[in-house]
């Protein structure tokens, strides 16, 4: 059995199925603003192909109430892309804590600070409009 072709097809179809939570329904753009030309040229490049930006739908916690939520207390080590593959099993989906949260980034969490993971994320993703 040749365990190195496997490999090679789950980490495929592993980051397939991380992209399609990460990009979700985002379309993609060519970018050819003018400040890109030099360092494009050079590269004998004309564009940059990327993902949108993602306009994520405004928070209503009404609508939240009906969901399952998890409380976690935060402590040293913790970091959002851990909770989010302990919790979610996907650690790229770490902005979904930080967002519902309104704690951007790690530095805006205290010790001792109450992070509430929102179950189950299809529905989070699905609410927010990305899945």
């Amino acid at each position: 059995m040749d365990h190195g072709n496997h490999n090679k097809k789950d980490y495929k179809y592993n980051m397939a199925k991380r992209d399609s939570l990460r990009y979700g329904n985002r379309g993609l753009i060519d970018n050819v603003y003018p400040q890109y030309a030099r360092f494009l040229n050079r590269r004998g490049r004309f564009g940059i192909r990327q993902y949108s930006t993602p306009i994520l739908r405004r928070i209503n916690y009404a609508d939240l109430e009906h969901m399952n939520t998890i409380s976690h207390i935060w402590t040293i080590g913790d970091r959002y892309y851990k909770l989010a593959h302990y919790y979610y099993g996907n650690s790229t989906v770490w902005w979904v804590i930080a967002y519902l949260n309104h704690k951007p980034t790690e530095a805006h969490c205290t010790l001792g600070d109450t992070i509430r993971i929102y179950m189950p994320l299809r529905d989070i993703l699905s609410y927010l409009g990305v899945y």
